[in-house]
């Protein structure tokens, strides 16, 4: 995950809760361990994919905002 989102600790901890959740269901046998693993993925992809997108685009415009922040440090 770039930085620039701020968005690594939220998309880690929810993944995490995502995992535990799909293990529980696999330790419970309420399914076989392709088939958690399978959803777990998915669900993970489903949340991080709109914060991916959106950090894909406005990333990619900082370059003149970090440009004038380091100017108007005398770093550049």
């Amino acid at each position: 995950m770039d930085p620039w989102s701020g968005q690594g600790i939220d998309q880690g901890s929810t993944a995490a809760v995502l995992l535990a959740e799909q293990l529980g269901a696999f330790l419970r046998q309420q399914a076989d361990w392709e088939t958690t693993m399978a959803a777990y993925h998915q669900q993970r992809n489903d949340f991080s994919l709109k914060t991916y997108r959106r950090t894909c685009t406005f990333a990619a415009d900082l370059t003149p905002m970090t440009r004038q922040a380091l100017e108007s440090r005398g770093l550049a």
